[in-house]
């Protein structure tokens, strides 16, 4: 998770470095599940339903392959851009 203004720095920054044009991951560290993720989204659109989960066969009728990408357990180091 990424706050848009600090993303924009962290671009400027970049270009601006010694190492324009490397390939940066930019995040907090966090360690948020989809689901956390999506419980919060859902808490912050004052959207009082529930988030069900669904088997990724089920998800991909209709996501197709992003379905199964917000599947996998994922993590990202962002000590090169810290």
């Amino acid at each position: 998770m990424v706050h848009i203004a600090d993303l924009a720095e962290a671009y400027r920054l970049a270009v601006e470095s010694a190492f324009a044009g490397e390939i940066f991951n930019v995040s907090d560290r966090s360690r948020f599940t989809v689901l956390e993720c999506a419980v919060a989204a859902s808490a912050a659109a004052t959207w009082s339903g529930k988030v069900n989960c669904i088997p990724v066969e089920e998800a991909a009728k209709t996501m197709g392959p992003m379905a199964e990408c917000l599947a996998f357990d994922q993590h990202i180091d962002s000590s090169k851009a810290a």
